[in-house]
């Protein structure tokens, strides 16, 4: 299945800007050492990252260099909670709250159960920097969190949270997440496929989150969501070009060390 979106014309100049932008950014931090605002160049990195993991299994076809790229932008999230609650490089809550929980998405991408595992355990439990959450994001971010860490009962606390918002017209793009970890924890491979499909179909509507972007290309909570199925012994049916079939691939990946932090 080919893709024709029109941002897929000039993604190619972007993403080689991106990956020198992500260079030069850790350059200056071997030159220079971490800038005064270091939560910010953690974040610009994350984001970098993933844009280039987007462009190397969109553009390259490289599902390990792929995997290796969002493993890094986790791995950046990883970074911040830990600084963080060191209270090292001053940095600001606004980067630990549970918006962030794409950054679990991410890890599953990965495939590294170590960063994974990492992050399942380190997301959450700021409650003064999180009480201004929208619900979406803490709910999604709290469910992700206790199913990764086998705990059902605290999962189905927020999942329930989540098919609230179901009646909500301006949530329509993301009434999936609800109906997909409810799938999960039931184990029901019908209602995990009929809500990863239907989060498919509303990417496509540009007029919501993901125009002019680089995940217009391809789509982060549908592919993260099926790898947490997939975690749980939930068989995923989907076929787009917005989650590559060569993602759901299984190999030996070696991942970057992390020396620019």
């Amino acid at each position: 299945m080919k893709n024709n979106t029109k941002y897929l014309h000039y993604f190619p100049e972007i993403f080689n800007e991106t990956i020198e932008d992500t260079n030069e950014r850790i350059q200056r931090y071997r030159d220079h050492g971490l800038p005064l605002n270091a939560g910010y160049y953690y974040e610009l990195l994350a984001d970098g990252f993933q844009d280039i993991a987007i462009g190397e299994i969109i553009l390259n076809g490289d599902f390990i260099k792929s995997k290796q790229n969002f493993y890094l932008a986790g791995k950046m999230q990883e970074v911040i909670y830990q600084k963080y609650d060191n209270k090292e490089n001053n940095i600001s809550g606004d980067y630990v709250t549970t918006d962030k929980y794409t950054r679990l998405l991410m890890a599953l991408i990965s495939d590294s159960e170590e960063l994974t595992n990492s992050l399942a355990t380190l997301f959450g439990g700021r409650m003064q920097e999180e009480k201004e959450d929208h619900v979406l994001h803490h709910s999604t971010g709290y469910a992700l969190k206790h199913i990764l860490l086998n705990d059902t009962e605290n999962a189905i606390v927020y999942v329930e949270k989540l098919k609230k918002l179901e009646s909500k017209k301006n949530m329509k793009l993301y009434t999936g997440y609800g109906v997909v970890l409810d799938g999960i924890v039931r184990k029901d491979i019908d209602q995990v496929n009929n809500g990863l499909n239907f989060m498919l179909e509303c990417h496509k509507n540009l007029k919501y989150d993901y125009g002019d972007t680089p995940q217009e290309l391809l789509s982060i909570p549908v592919l993260g969501l099926a790898k947490l199925a997939i975690r749980n012994e939930v068989h995923v049916n989907i076929e787009d070009t917005l989650v590559p079939a060569t993602m759901f691939e299984i190999h030996k990946i070696n991942y970057p060390i992390v020396d620019f932090v």
